[in-house]
């Protein structure tokens, strides 16, 4: 569950939004209930959902078309963001102590294969969270170039188009990351 101070910071990005004209990204929690309650207390205080990205979709759980279906609908975009990651599993306070795993670029790239063929492909966005020091090339991670030089490769080899694939690198960023004009 959200904490007091999260629901306020919450509060306080759906005003930021209104009054800058900005997109939102949320690092959700790791729970189902969580990323609902999120957005429901930022479209309960004016976000543009359809303006919001919600990161880390590898962590609400492979399959979980209820979750991305609510997200959608709300005109939230889903984005997978830790292409490139190790596969280790993370242990999550917020989840109270159970083990969060990550999944392997195979399982990522053919769950947006499936959400792609499910009628999705104008929400997904992909990307790489380069966090960390063994995420560079230098200490062995596929650094910064891995979507380019890999992902999109075995993208194709999954049957995902160039056209798809321009669409969540592309098309779905200029929608969605530009600054609107602020309503008064």
């Amino acid at each position: 569950p959200l904490k007091d101070s999260e629901r306020k910071v919450l509060r306080a990005s759906a005003a930021a939004q209104r009054g800058t004209g900005a997109a939102l990204n949320i690092h959700p929690t790791f729970s189902e209930d969580g990323v609902l309650e999120i957005i429901k207390i930022l479209g309960d205080n004016g976000a543009d959902l359809s303006r919001t990205v919600i990161s880390h979709q590898e962590y609400l759980g492979i399959n979980n078309r209820t979750i991305y279906r609510k997200l959608v609908d709300a005109g939230c975009y889903i984005e997978f963001d830790t292409l490139g990651h190790p596969i280790v599993p993370l242990l999550d306070a917020s989840t109270e102590g159970r083990l969060v795993g990550k999944r392997s670029e195979v399982d990522r790239i053919n769950e947006i294969k499936s959400l792609i063929d499910e009628g999705y492909l104008n929400h997904i966005l992909i990307s790489q969270d380069v966090c960390g020091k063994l995420l560079y090339v230098t200490y062995g991670g596929y650094g910064y170039a891995h979507i380019l030089r890999n992902v999109v490769p075995w993208m194709r080899r999954a049957g995902i188009s160039d056209e798809q694939i321009h669409t969540m690198m592309v098309e779905n960023p200029k929608r969605v990351l530009p600054f609107t004009p602020v309503k008064e």
